[in-house]
């Protein structure tokens, strides 16, 4: 339980940074074709299958990358951008509760198609809620923190 709650608040870390990074030190470079609904779900579904290769270790890390695709929507779409945060968390833990059965299944402790359904629910619990933020980013309100604006954080004198 504990580490699950320890990737979960790494996995939030490492998308905040990714989305500051983006925003403040490389405003308008990144031009995803993962846009909207689309872009989310994959998102979800590449963080489920490739965190589950990690066995629970380190797959907070993958949030640092999807950060930095979600960042271009930080200055206007701030609210899709944090929301989007829920289904990538949910298949993060699927994926990473995968990968620890199937390191005890290959230890001889557990086996891994017992939890079938389990992860299948993961996964769809984050599809559904990745096509859900997405359909209804536009209609989330432009909210601009101003967080990011360079003139007020700068390094020149």
């Amino acid at each position: 339980m504990i580490d699950k709650i320890v990737n979960v608040g790494l996995g939030i870390i490492f998308y905040i940074l990714g989305i500051l990074s983006v925003t403040y030190f490389f405003p308008n470079s990144i031009n995803s074709f993962l846009t909207g609904t689309f872009g989310l779900i994959v998102l979800t579904l590449g963080i489920f299958f490739i965190s589950s290769s990690f066995s629970g270790k380190f797959s907070f890390v993958l949030l640092f990358f999807a950060g930095t695709l979600m960042g271009q929507y930080a200055e206007t779409k701030f609210l899709y951008t944090a929301f989007s945060t829920i289904p990538m968390l949910i298949a993060m833990i699927g994926g990473s509760r995968i990968g620890k059965d199937a390191n005890a299944d290959m230890q001889g402790k557990t086996n891994l198609f017992e939890g079938t359904w389990d992860y299948f629910a993961y996964l769809l619990i984050a599809i559904v809620l990745a096509i859900a933020i997405g359909f209804f980013a536009d209609s989330f309100p432009v909210i601009s923190l101003g967080l990011w604006n360079k003139e007020l954080i700068s390094f020149k004198n």
